[in-house]
């Protein structure tokens, strides 16, 4: 009796720290709801599984192999680069892997001693992607991100300076506050009639009559695009990109926005100031009939562990974060497109608030499911959980975009997401009327989860895209620059353009609110157009060609990107995509290859 007592005693005792423990080995792969495992055989004993991380998205695989002799698991984070082709499985032998396209079925051998001989030298050279199977996958390789000075100094005033965020709030309120203000001369004459700007692309702006035949000079505006003969831009029109199929640029000041937009919905919006009402806002819009929309996590955000905002009691005892996770282990970060999407990639922007900043502070979603920290998932895996209630940009696995207010009902089609990427609350949404309007907590600062101050009148360089619908029933996604603004003004812009729903995403820094469009000419590299001229400098550069982020420069902050269509492809063509990518990691998938066979 005695003895049972101790033991009850001590497991008690022990408790915490055993649970602690236990989910201290909590990784991504055990979130996963839609994963799918199939046990193979390694050559001399040992254990291997194949693990399909989404079985409805044949997308990302994990290898887990305990070699003969070892002592711990081995992960291998495989991508398939033609998911709309391939099929991978694990052959009859359980040995080899087994991969399908069309009629044609080859068989990859990693376990033998020179598949493992491959990978290993695959991972040796510690680039992104390297070509493994005879060119049917990628192995992933974790990489550092780059970050600017400038990012890197606000994060180490965060992490290690006490009241970092206080003093990072204080600077933005004083020194940076307008930093990045950019306002243009604005003509009024109605002698010179605008006429260049394109009749078939998005809906123009709803202005005010003062304004329908403005003009101003675009300014900072990098991306090449029709304009007047006299090289000013009429306020609120579309007009088409030079080198680039169906995409469009415009600019707008707040103060030509028709009055009864900057007027309605006063409870959900606050007025303008000056400032504000000039600052300009430059605008991309991309016709999404012909394009694939992206998203990817960085090297290093969003991060998945609690944000520092959460209250100790929302927190789950022992856990490092809200689903359990500290990291993306054992999946590989790369933070850059891999060498077959760079090829047909169109734009990249960057992406939503870091984890630090995406959980609520106030209001009735402070006070629950951990604060709400917003979730996102990539090439159907889960990172962090999606919650209802949120402003979320999705695409499905037939390529579909989408973005909506999430709700509970929607989980039921979470294993067919492609990607999810929450950040917040709408910005505007369209009502039962069919009506853009601004969402109901605009004005809240705080229960909002906007960032500013607690009157919501910090003006500040943000971004943020919509979706919106023309009359001939075409999509368009548009992407905004704000150069000095508040979620307030971000909402009448996007209204004005008649959003069928918009979402906020990052601020600050040019580096957090960065866009690229590429495109290629015969004989010639690809070649890159900012938004704005000022975030060239963003990019690498080498021999003073432009090296850009998130395509051949891996990246610590997540990001969106646009693809062109894909084309049918042959193995001929996986080789090629990997030379042409001109990256050094093409060396190590010649390497691997020869390996391999």
């Amino acid at each position: 009796m005695m003895s049972k007592f101790i033991f009850a005693f001590l497991f008690w005792l022990l408790l915490p720290q055993l649970v602690e423990a236990r989910e201290a080995v909590r990784t991504i792969i055990d979130i996963q709801g839609f994963s799918k495992s199939s046990s193979m055989s390694t050559y001399g004993g040992g254990k291997a599984f194949f693990i399909k991380l989404n079985k409805n998205i044949e997308r990302w695989y994990l290898l887990r192999v305990k070699w003969p002799r070892s002592k711990e698991f081995f992960h291998f984070h495989l991508e398939n680069p033609y998911p709309d082709e391939l099929r991978v499985t694990v052959a009859a032998n359980r040995r080899k892997l087994s991969i399908t396209d069309g009629a044609l079925v080859e068989e990859c051998d990693l376990l033998s001693r020179a598949g493992r001989r491959a990978l290993w030298e695959a991972l040796k050279v510690k680039k992104p992607y390297a070509e493994v199977c005879n060119g049917r996958l990628y192995l992933r390789s974790s990489v550092k991100g780059s970050m600017s000075t400038k990012e890197a100094a606000v994060d180490f005033t965060r992490d290690h300076v006490w009241g970092g965020e206080t003093v990072i709030s204080a600077i933005k309120d004083t020194i940076y506050k307008d930093a990045e203000l950019i306002t243009t001369e604005v003509t009024l004459d109605e002698s010179g009639q605008a006429s260049n700007f394109s009749l078939n692309g998005p809906k123009n702006a709803d202005l005010s009559r003062r304004f329908l035949k403005a003009r101003s000079i675009p300014g900072d505006l990098a991306i090449a695009a029709a304009s007047e003969d006299d090289g000013t831009m009429a306020i609120g029109k579309w007009y088409a990109a030079d080198n680039l199929d169906d995409a469009y640029v415009s600019l707008v000041q707040p103060q030509a926005i028709k009055k009864k937009i900057l007027s309605s919905h006063p409870l959900r919006v606050l007025p303008l100031d000056r400032v504000e009402s000039t600052a300009v806002v430059y605008l991309v819009a991309f016709d999404l009939s012909q394009i694939e929309v992206g998203y990817s996590v960085g090297t290093e955000h969003p991060k998945l562990t609690y944000s520092e905002r959460t209250s100790d009691r929302l927190k789950v005892q022992g856990w490092p974060g809200p689903d359990g996770v500290s990291d993306y282990e054992p999946l590989a970060s790369t933070g850059r497109l891999s060498p077959r999407d760079a090829k047909r990639v169109l734009a990249t922007f960057t992406g939503g608030f870091k984890r630090k900043h995406s959980v609520f502070r106030a209001g009735g979603r402070s006070t629950g499911n951990g604060g709400n920290h917003y979730g996102f998932l990539q090439n159907g895996v889960l990172f962090s959980t999606i919650h209802a209630g949120l402003a979320t940009a999705y695409a499905d696995k037939n390529g579909s975009f989408g973005m909506k207010t999430w709700r509970k009902e929607d989980n039921k089609k979470l294993g067919d997401l492609v990607f999810a990427r929450q950040n917040g609350l709408p910005l505007v949404y369209k009502d039962r009327r069919g009506n853009s309007v601004p969402g109901k907590l605009v004005r809240h600062n705080f229960k909002g989860n906007w960032s500013g101050s607690k009157q919501n009148t910090i003006r500040a360089l943000r971004s943020g895209i919509c979706l919106q619908t023309n009359e001939s029933g075409t999509k368009f996604l548009i992407f905004g620059y704000f150069s000095s603004h508040t979620p307030n003004g971000m909402a009448r812009v996007f209204q004005s353009y008649d959003c069928d729903y918009a979402i906020h995403l990052d601020m600050n820094m040019v580096v957090h609110t960065y866009l690229a469009v590429y495109h290629t000419k015969i004989g010639k590299p690809i070649q890159v157009e900012h938004l704005l001229e000022k975030m060239h400098w963003k990019d690498r550069k080498f021999n003073d060609q432009s090296i850009p982020r998130f395509v051949a420069v891996p990246d610590n902050r997540d990001f969106f990107y646009l693809l062109r269509q894909p084309k049918k492809s042959s193995r001929a063509q996986a080789k090629k995509d990997m030379i042409d990518a001109g990256s050094p990691e093409s060396v190590a998938a010649s390497r691997s290859s020869k390996v391999s066979r």
